[in-house]
This record gives C-alpha cells, sequence and structure tokens, in this order.
C-alpha cells in the first residue's frame, strides 16, 4: 500500500507487525517513502528519534506485559481513533 494513501491507524499496525529495532524504527519514522508527512506529524515527539523512542517504549511494554504509564498517549491514540 502506497503509504501517503495510509491512514495513522493502517500505517501504525504495519510498522509494528515490522517488529523493528530503535534504530531501524527511527529510519522508518525519519524517511518520506515509509511515512507520509501527514501520518509523521500526527506521531507524539519532537523529532523521529524522539517519535521512536515512544513507540518502541510502548510496544516493548506490549511484549513484555509491562504496564508502564502511557497517559501521555492517549489523547493522541484517541484523536486519531487508535484506541
Amino acid at each position: 500500500m502506497d503509504t501517503n494513501k495510509q491512514t495513522l491507524k493502517q500505517w501504525l499496525k504495519y510498522t509494528k507487525n515490522l517488529n523493528l529495532t530503535l534504530e531501524e524504527l527511527d529510519k522508518h519514522i525519519g524517511f518520506n517513502t515509509t511515512c507520509s508527512f501527514s501520518n509523521y506529524q500526527k506521531l507524539e515527539g519532537k523529532n523521529s528519534r524522539h517519535k521512536a523512542e515512544i513507540l518502541f517504549e510502548l510496544w516493548e511494554s506490549e511484549k513484555r506485559n509491562i504496564n508502564i504509564d502511557t497517559s501521555y498517549l492517549i489523547p493522541m491514540l484517541k484523536k486519531y481513533d487508535i484506541v
């Protein structure tokens, strides 16, 4: 699917299933061929590295079944109908 036509929800699902390392996720978010600018803007964080760290922390905690404070993500997730 063309990344420019993916909704944020579709992009997040696709990207999560890639099971990327933090460094790979940072690059994946930073390239306009793998993440549309509109989706990039919707992600929480100051830059691609910060955005990658937030997603990586969230996804890794799910894998380990660890409860972390993700309350700062809830407004963005609700806004884009992800939760």
